[in-house]
Protein backbone atom coordinates (compact mmCIF):
# COMPACT_ATOMS: atom_id res chain seq x y z
CA UNK A 1 0.00 0.00 0.00
CA UNK A 2 4.19 4.04 0.22
CA UNK A 3 8.48 12.41 0.81
CA UNK A 4 12.14 12.95 -0.44
CA UNK A 5 14.53 12.12 2.10
CA UNK A 6 15.85 15.11 3.61
CA UNK A 7 19.60 15.50 4.14
CA UNK A 8 21.33 17.75 6.73
CA UNK A 9 21.87 21.27 6.17
CA UNK A 10 24.94 22.68 4.40
CA UNK A 11 27.19 24.89 7.14
CA UNK A 12 26.51 27.77 5.36
CA UNK A 13 22.76 27.16 6.06
CA UNK A 14 23.84 26.11 9.97
CA UNK A 15 25.93 29.09 10.22
CA UNK A 16 23.27 31.51 8.94
CA UNK A 17 20.79 30.43 12.16
CA UNK A 18 22.98 30.60 14.44
CA UNK A 19 24.71 33.59 13.59
CA UNK A 20 20.68 34.83 13.77
CA UNK A 21 19.54 33.46 16.68
CA UNK A 22 19.55 33.68 20.30
CA UNK A 23 21.13 31.36 22.50
CA UNK A 24 18.17 30.07 23.38
CA UNK A 25 16.73 29.60 19.96
CA UNK A 26 19.57 27.63 18.86
CA UNK A 27 19.59 24.92 21.85
CA UNK A 28 17.30 22.83 20.78
CA UNK A 29 14.57 23.79 18.08
CA UNK A 30 17.19 23.46 14.56
CA UNK A 31 18.92 20.77 15.84
CA UNK A 32 15.79 18.55 16.72
CA UNK A 33 14.44 19.06 13.18
CA UNK A 34 17.72 17.89 11.16
CA UNK A 35 18.11 15.11 13.35
CA UNK A 36 14.31 14.06 13.05
CA UNK A 37 14.09 14.95 8.88
CA UNK A 38 18.06 12.98 9.01
CA UNK A 39 16.13 9.70 10.53
CA UNK A 40 13.50 9.64 7.74
CA UNK A 41 13.82 6.27 5.19
CA UNK A 42 13.14 5.28 1.72
CA UNK A 43 10.13 2.84 2.60
CA UNK A 44 9.81 0.28 -0.28
CA UNK A 45 6.99 -2.32 -1.00
CA UNK A 46 8.00 -4.99 -2.88
CA UNK A 47 5.28 -7.84 -3.99
CA UNK A 48 6.12 -11.33 -5.27
CA UNK A 49 4.37 -13.42 -8.02
CA UNK A 50 2.10 -15.98 -7.28
CA UNK A 51 -0.86 -16.23 -9.25
CA UNK A 52 -4.53 -15.96 -7.30
CA UNK A 53 -2.24 -16.42 -4.13
CA UNK A 54 -1.71 -12.65 -4.36
CA UNK A 55 -4.72 -12.25 -2.57
CA UNK A 56 -2.60 -12.51 0.56
CA UNK A 57 -0.41 -9.83 0.27
CA UNK A 58 -3.51 -7.68 -1.14
CA UNK A 59 -4.98 -8.51 2.15
CA UNK A 60 -2.13 -7.65 4.20
CA UNK A 61 -2.24 -4.38 2.70
CA UNK A 62 -5.69 -3.61 3.12
CA UNK A 63 -4.37 -4.30 7.51
CA UNK A 64 -1.50 -1.77 6.56
CA UNK A 65 -3.81 1.28 4.75
CA UNK A 66 -6.69 0.11 7.85
CA UNK A 67 -4.19 0.95 10.31
CA UNK A 68 -2.66 4.16 9.06
CA UNK A 69 -6.05 5.61 8.97
CA UNK A 70 -7.24 4.72 5.55
CA UNK A 71 -4.62 5.86 3.17
CA UNK A 72 -3.87 4.51 0.22
CA UNK A 73 -0.49 2.48 -0.50
CA UNK A 74 0.61 5.35 -3.06
CA UNK A 75 1.14 7.68 0.00
CA UNK A 76 2.37 5.39 2.23
CA UNK A 77 5.56 4.24 0.11
CA UNK A 78 8.25 5.75 -2.06
CA UNK A 79 8.91 2.72 -4.17
CA UNK A 80 6.16 0.06 -5.18
CA UNK A 81 7.42 -2.63 -7.33
CA UNK A 82 6.49 -6.56 -8.07
CA UNK A 83 6.44 -9.49 -9.94
CA UNK A 84 3.78 -11.23 -11.73
CA UNK A 85 0.60 -10.92 -9.50
CA UNK A 86 2.65 -8.94 -7.20
CA UNK A 87 3.49 -6.61 -10.60
CA UNK A 88 0.03 -6.14 -11.41
CA UNK A 89 -1.13 -5.32 -7.92
CA UNK A 90 1.75 -2.57 -7.56
CA UNK A 91 0.22 -1.03 -11.17
CA UNK A 92 -3.31 -1.06 -9.62
CA UNK A 93 -2.24 0.79 -6.65
CA UNK A 94 -0.68 3.18 -8.58
CA UNK A 95 -2.75 3.89 -11.67
CA UNK A 96 -4.89 6.67 -11.68
CA UNK A 97 -8.97 5.63 -11.01
CA UNK A 98 -10.80 8.22 -9.19
CA UNK A 99 -12.39 11.42 -10.28
CA UNK A 100 -9.52 13.06 -8.57
CA UNK A 101 -6.52 11.12 -10.52
CA UNK A 102 -6.09 8.77 -7.21
CA UNK A 103 -5.50 5.19 -7.40
CA UNK A 104 -7.36 2.45 -5.46
CA UNK A 105 -7.23 1.26 -2.23
CA UNK A 106 -5.89 -2.02 -1.45
CA UNK A 107 -9.50 -3.43 -0.55
CA UNK A 108 -10.47 -2.31 -4.19
CA UNK A 109 -6.95 -4.24 -6.07
CA UNK A 110 -8.04 -7.10 -4.15
CA UNK A 111 -11.63 -7.14 -4.83
CA UNK A 112 -10.59 -8.10 -7.99
CA UNK A 113 -8.86 -10.85 -6.90
CA UNK A 114 -11.95 -12.42 -5.01
CA UNK A 115 -14.42 -10.80 -7.93
CA UNK A 116 -12.89 -11.36 -10.92
CA UNK A 117 -10.69 -14.80 -10.97
CA UNK A 118 -12.05 -16.14 -13.96
CA UNK A 119 -11.78 -13.19 -15.82
CA UNK A 120 -8.19 -13.51 -15.38
CA UNK A 121 -8.18 -17.14 -16.09
CA UNK A 122 -9.52 -18.15 -19.21
CA UNK A 123 -9.30 -21.38 -20.14
CA UNK A 124 -7.19 -22.20 -23.42
CA UNK A 125 -9.58 -25.12 -25.32
CA UNK A 126 -7.38 -25.56 -28.07
CA UNK A 127 -5.25 -28.81 -28.10
CA UNK A 128 -2.16 -26.91 -27.97
CA UNK A 129 -0.61 -23.65 -26.37
CA UNK A 130 -1.05 -22.32 -23.12
CA UNK A 131 -3.18 -23.08 -20.31
CA UNK A 132 -5.36 -20.00 -21.15
CA UNK A 133 -5.61 -17.63 -23.15
CA UNK A 134 -4.62 -13.61 -23.10
CA UNK A 135 -5.29 -11.76 -26.56
CA UNK A 136 -8.94 -11.69 -27.77
CA UNK A 137 -10.32 -12.84 -24.47
CA UNK A 138 -8.83 -13.15 -20.14
CA UNK A 139 -6.18 -11.48 -19.40
CA UNK A 140 -5.41 -8.46 -21.28
CA UNK A 141 -9.04 -7.47 -21.82
CA UNK A 142 -9.39 -7.51 -18.17
CA UNK A 143 -5.77 -5.41 -17.13
CA UNK A 144 -7.09 -2.75 -19.67
CA UNK A 145 -10.39 -2.59 -18.09
CA UNK A 146 -8.84 -2.44 -15.06
CA UNK A 147 -6.16 0.05 -15.95
CA UNK A 148 -7.56 1.56 -19.12
CA UNK A 149 -6.16 0.67 -22.55
CA UNK A 150 -4.42 3.57 -23.79
CA UNK A 151 -2.65 5.26 -20.09
CA UNK A 152 0.84 5.15 -20.07
CA UNK A 153 3.38 5.01 -17.57
CA UNK A 154 4.26 9.02 -17.41
CA UNK A 155 0.63 9.91 -17.09
CA UNK A 156 0.45 7.82 -13.53
CA UNK A 157 3.85 9.18 -12.94
CA UNK A 158 2.57 12.87 -12.59
CA UNK A 159 -0.84 12.96 -12.09
CA UNK A 160 -1.48 11.14 -8.79
CA UNK A 161 -2.27 13.34 -6.64
CA UNK A 162 -0.45 14.27 -2.88
CA UNK A 163 2.45 11.44 -3.89
CA UNK A 164 4.42 9.86 -1.46
CA UNK A 165 5.72 7.16 -3.91
CA UNK A 166 8.45 8.15 -6.72
CA UNK A 167 9.14 5.10 -8.61
CA UNK A 168 7.03 2.09 -9.92
CA UNK A 169 7.81 -1.22 -11.44
CA UNK A 170 7.30 -4.22 -12.72
CA UNK A 171 9.86 -7.19 -13.16
CA UNK A 172 10.05 -9.24 -16.89
CA UNK A 173 12.12 -11.00 -19.05
CA UNK A 174 12.32 -10.10 -22.93
CA UNK A 175 13.09 -12.98 -25.37
CA UNK A 176 13.02 -11.18 -28.92
CA UNK A 177 12.45 -7.29 -29.62
CA UNK A 178 10.66 -8.22 -33.06
CA UNK A 179 9.54 -11.85 -33.32
CA UNK A 180 12.15 -12.73 -35.67
CA UNK A 181 15.17 -13.82 -36.25
CA UNK A 182 18.26 -10.52 -35.04
CA UNK A 183 21.26 -11.33 -35.83
CA UNK A 184 23.33 -8.62 -33.82
CA UNK A 185 21.06 -8.53 -30.32
CA UNK A 186 21.21 -6.66 -27.65
CA UNK A 187 20.85 -6.89 -23.92
CA UNK A 188 18.15 -4.68 -22.98
CA UNK A 189 16.52 -4.14 -25.78
CA UNK A 190 16.24 -8.04 -27.71
CA UNK A 191 16.71 -9.89 -24.67
CA UNK A 192 17.03 -9.91 -20.76
CA UNK A 193 16.29 -8.63 -17.51
CA UNK A 194 13.76 -5.19 -18.05
CA UNK A 195 11.94 -3.34 -16.23
CA UNK A 196 8.46 -1.22 -16.51
CA UNK A 197 8.97 1.66 -14.53
CA UNK A 198 7.88 5.29 -13.88
CA UNK A 199 11.75 6.66 -13.81
CA UNK A 200 12.51 5.08 -17.72
CA UNK A 201 8.82 6.26 -19.14
CA UNK A 202 9.37 10.03 -18.23
CA UNK A 203 12.74 9.84 -19.56
CA UNK A 204 12.18 8.28 -22.90
CA UNK A 205 9.21 7.44 -24.69
CA UNK A 206 10.67 4.50 -25.42
CA UNK A 207 10.34 3.27 -22.26
CA UNK A 208 6.79 4.63 -21.86
CA UNK A 209 4.52 1.66 -22.41
CA UNK A 210 0.67 1.53 -21.29
CA UNK A 211 0.17 0.86 -17.57
CA UNK A 212 -2.16 -2.51 -18.72
CA UNK A 213 1.26 -3.39 -20.77
CA UNK A 214 3.53 -3.77 -17.79
CA UNK A 215 1.39 -5.32 -15.70
CA UNK A 216 0.66 -7.86 -18.53
CA UNK A 217 4.59 -8.72 -19.51
CA UNK A 218 4.93 -9.19 -15.65
CA UNK A 219 2.56 -11.75 -15.78
CA UNK A 220 3.19 -13.72 -18.97
CA UNK A 221 3.99 -17.39 -17.12
CA UNK A 222 5.12 -19.66 -19.24
CA UNK A 223 2.86 -22.59 -19.99
CA UNK A 224 0.09 -20.57 -18.01
CA UNK A 225 -0.22 -17.86 -20.72
CA UNK A 226 0.65 -16.32 -24.42
CA UNK A 227 4.48 -14.48 -24.41
CA UNK A 228 3.67 -11.17 -24.12
CA UNK A 229 3.73 -8.67 -26.93
CA UNK A 230 3.81 -5.05 -25.96
CA UNK A 231 4.50 -2.12 -27.62
CA UNK A 232 5.78 -1.30 -31.29
CA UNK A 233 2.82 0.98 -32.17
CA UNK A 234 0.72 -1.78 -33.60
CA UNK A 235 -3.24 -2.77 -32.49
CA UNK A 236 -3.70 -1.99 -29.35
CA UNK A 237 -0.26 -1.62 -28.13
CA UNK A 238 1.90 1.72 -26.96
CA UNK A 239 4.55 3.52 -29.54
CA UNK A 240 7.04 2.28 -26.88
CA UNK A 241 10.15 0.17 -28.10
CA UNK A 242 8.35 -3.82 -29.13
CA UNK A 243 9.11 -6.42 -26.74
CA UNK A 244 7.76 -9.72 -26.43
CA UNK A 245 8.31 -10.57 -22.59
CA UNK A 246 7.63 -13.36 -20.46
CA UNK A 247 6.90 -13.50 -16.66
CA UNK A 248 9.34 -11.56 -14.23
CA UNK A 249 9.02 -14.85 -12.09
CA UNK A 250 11.28 -16.82 -14.17
CA UNK A 251 14.39 -14.66 -12.88
CA UNK A 252 12.87 -12.68 -9.81
CA UNK A 253 9.75 -14.03 -8.21
CA UNK A 254 10.52 -11.75 -4.86
CA UNK A 255 11.76 -8.57 -6.88
CA UNK A 256 13.11 -6.79 -3.73
CA UNK A 257 16.63 -6.14 -4.37
CA UNK A 258 15.40 -5.28 -7.93
CA UNK A 259 13.25 -2.57 -5.57
CA UNK A 260 16.44 -1.81 -4.09
CA UNK A 261 18.25 -1.14 -6.88
CA UNK A 262 15.50 1.45 -8.63
CA UNK A 263 15.42 3.37 -5.04
CA UNK A 264 19.18 4.09 -5.67
CA UNK A 265 19.06 4.19 -9.28
CA UNK A 266 15.69 6.67 -9.22
CA UNK A 267 17.13 9.00 -6.51
CA UNK A 268 14.61 7.35 -3.82
CA UNK A 269 17.11 7.17 -1.86
CA UNK A 270 20.99 7.62 -1.48
CA UNK A 271 22.00 4.92 0.40
CA UNK A 272 21.08 1.06 1.57
CA UNK A 273 21.17 2.59 4.85
CA UNK A 274 18.34 4.48 3.84
CA UNK A 275 16.25 1.79 2.48
CA UNK A 276 13.74 -0.12 4.71
CA UNK A 277 12.25 -2.93 3.02
CA UNK A 278 8.45 -4.31 3.21
CA UNK A 279 8.74 -7.51 1.24
CA UNK A 280 4.81 -9.06 0.93
CA UNK A 281 5.18 -13.46 -0.24
CA UNK A 282 2.41 -14.85 -2.04
CA UNK A 283 2.49 -18.02 0.53
CA UNK A 284 5.09 -20.87 0.59
CA UNK A 285 4.62 -24.64 1.26
CA UNK A 286 7.49 -26.31 2.40
CA UNK A 287 7.35 -29.40 1.66
CA UNK A 288 6.67 -28.42 -1.88
CA UNK A 289 9.86 -26.58 -1.87
CA UNK A 290 11.74 -29.64 -2.33
CA UNK A 291 11.61 -33.11 -4.90
CA UNK A 292 11.50 -36.75 -3.72
CA UNK A 293 14.63 -38.16 -5.24
CA UNK A 294 13.78 -41.97 -4.55
CA UNK A 295 10.62 -42.12 -6.60
CA UNK A 296 9.55 -44.94 -9.08
CA UNK A 297 11.35 -46.07 -12.62
CA UNK A 298 9.04 -44.79 -15.34
CA UNK A 299 11.17 -44.28 -18.62
CA UNK A 300 12.75 -46.91 -20.77
CA UNK A 301 16.35 -46.27 -18.78
CA UNK A 302 17.13 -48.99 -16.43
CA UNK A 303 17.40 -46.56 -13.32
CA UNK A 304 14.69 -44.73 -15.24
CA UNK A 305 13.86 -41.49 -12.88
CA UNK A 306 14.75 -42.75 -9.91
CA UNK A 307 17.62 -41.51 -7.81
CA UNK A 308 17.67 -38.12 -9.59
CA UNK A 309 18.55 -39.45 -12.57
CA UNK A 310 16.77 -37.24 -14.66
CA UNK A 311 17.51 -36.07 -18.27
CA UNK A 312 15.44 -33.41 -20.77
CA UNK A 313 12.30 -34.72 -20.86
CA UNK A 314 12.54 -35.90 -17.52
CA UNK A 315 13.36 -32.34 -16.36
CA UNK A 316 10.29 -31.43 -17.69
CA UNK A 317 7.57 -33.98 -15.93
CA UNK A 318 5.81 -33.38 -12.41
CA UNK A 319 7.19 -35.59 -9.79
CA UNK A 320 7.02 -35.85 -6.38
CA UNK A 321 7.43 -32.95 -3.36
CA UNK A 322 8.63 -33.57 -0.08
CA UNK A 323 5.24 -34.99 1.09
CA UNK A 324 4.99 -37.32 -1.31
CA UNK A 325 2.21 -35.34 -3.61
CA UNK A 326 2.38 -34.56 -7.14
CA UNK A 327 4.35 -31.10 -7.95
CA UNK A 328 1.75 -28.45 -8.93
CA UNK A 329 4.71 -27.96 -12.23
CA UNK A 330 7.54 -29.65 -13.87
CA UNK A 331 10.72 -30.32 -11.86
CA UNK A 332 12.38 -27.33 -13.25
CA UNK A 333 9.39 -24.55 -13.02
CA UNK A 334 9.19 -25.76 -9.51
CA UNK A 335 12.75 -25.67 -8.75
CA UNK A 336 12.99 -22.06 -10.17
CA UNK A 337 10.20 -20.68 -8.60
CA UNK A 338 11.22 -22.08 -4.86
CA UNK A 339 14.93 -20.89 -5.70
CA UNK A 340 14.90 -17.55 -7.14
CA UNK A 341 12.60 -16.23 -4.26
CA UNK A 342 14.55 -17.95 -1.60
CA UNK A 343 17.81 -16.30 -2.85
CA UNK A 344 16.23 -12.97 -2.65
CA UNK A 345 15.17 -13.10 1.23
CA UNK A 346 18.66 -14.76 2.04
CA UNK A 347 20.52 -11.80 0.47
CA UNK A 348 18.29 -9.48 2.68
CA UNK A 349 18.79 -11.01 5.61
CA UNK A 350 22.35 -10.90 5.22
CA UNK A 351 22.16 -7.16 3.88
CA UNK A 352 19.77 -6.65 7.73
CA UNK A 353 22.14 -7.85 9.33
CA UNK A 354 25.81 -6.51 8.22
CA UNK A 355 24.05 -2.67 7.03
CA UNK A 356 21.05 -0.33 8.25
CA UNK A 357 18.58 -2.02 5.54
CA UNK A 358 15.72 -2.15 7.29
CA UNK A 359 14.05 -5.62 6.09
CA UNK A 360 10.39 -6.95 6.67
CA UNK A 361 9.38 -9.97 4.69
CA UNK A 362 6.04 -11.42 5.20
CA UNK A 363 5.26 -15.09 3.73
CA UNK A 364 2.39 -17.25 5.45
CA UNK A 365 3.23 -20.94 5.54
CA UNK A 366 0.04 -22.35 3.38
CA UNK A 367 -1.05 -26.11 3.39
CA UNK A 368 -0.95 -28.44 0.28
CA UNK A 369 -4.54 -27.60 -0.98
CA UNK A 370 -3.90 -23.26 -1.37
CA UNK A 371 -1.00 -23.84 -3.33
CA UNK A 372 -2.71 -23.45 -6.94
CA UNK A 373 -1.82 -20.26 -8.73
CA UNK A 374 -4.61 -20.67 -11.11
CA UNK A 375 -7.37 -22.30 -8.84
CA UNK A 376 -10.36 -19.54 -8.96
CA UNK A 377 -12.08 -22.32 -6.29
CA UNK A 378 -9.98 -21.26 -3.24
CA UNK A 379 -10.23 -17.67 -3.11
CA UNK A 380 -12.45 -17.76 -0.13
CA UNK A 381 -10.35 -20.25 1.20
CA UNK A 382 -7.19 -17.97 0.18
CA UNK A 383 -8.90 -14.78 2.22
CA UNK A 384 -9.61 -17.06 5.28
CA UNK A 385 -6.15 -18.31 5.86
CA UNK A 386 -4.95 -14.59 5.25
CA UNK A 387 -7.36 -13.31 7.93
CA UNK A 388 -6.49 -16.34 9.94
CA UNK A 389 -2.52 -14.99 9.58
CA UNK A 390 -3.26 -11.47 10.42
CA UNK A 391 -4.97 -12.20 13.60
CA UNK A 392 -2.40 -14.40 14.56
CA UNK A 393 -0.04 -13.37 17.42
CA UNK A 394 2.84 -13.94 14.81
CA UNK A 395 0.83 -12.18 12.31
CA UNK A 396 -0.12 -9.18 14.28
CA UNK A 397 3.37 -8.61 15.03
CA UNK A 398 4.44 -8.12 11.72
CA UNK A 399 1.71 -6.35 11.18
CA UNK A 400 2.28 -3.86 13.49
CA UNK A 401 6.28 -3.71 13.35
CA UNK A 402 5.70 -2.47 9.89
CA UNK A 403 3.07 0.10 10.21
CA UNK A 404 5.13 1.32 12.74
CA UNK A 405 7.90 2.01 10.82
CA UNK A 406 5.63 3.13 7.55
CA UNK A 407 4.32 5.57 10.29
CA UNK A 408 7.83 6.57 11.48
CA UNK A 409 9.34 7.45 8.38
CA UNK A 410 6.00 9.39 7.21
Amino acid sequence: MKNLIIRSLPLFVLLFFISCNTPKEKKTPLATDVETASQKKTVILAIDGGGIKGILPAYFLTQIEAKLSGEKSYRLFDVIGGTSTGGIISIGLTAPYHSDNSPRTAQEVLDFYMNDCNKIFYPNDQPTGPLYYAHEYGLEPFLQSMLGSTTPLSVAARTLPKKKVKQVFTTTYTINSTGGIIKDPKMGKDYGPYLFNWYDALQDSSHDYYLWEAARATSAAPTYFPVAHVGGGSGTRSSADERWSVDGGVMTNDPSVWAITEALRSGAASSIDDIVVVSLGCGIYPQGAGLELFNDAVNHQPYGQKYGFWGDDDWGLDLKNLAGDDTANSIITETTLNANQFVAATQLEQFANTTGLEYYRVQMTLPSNLTAMDNCKITNALLTHAKNYVSSAAGQKQLNDIVTTINNNL
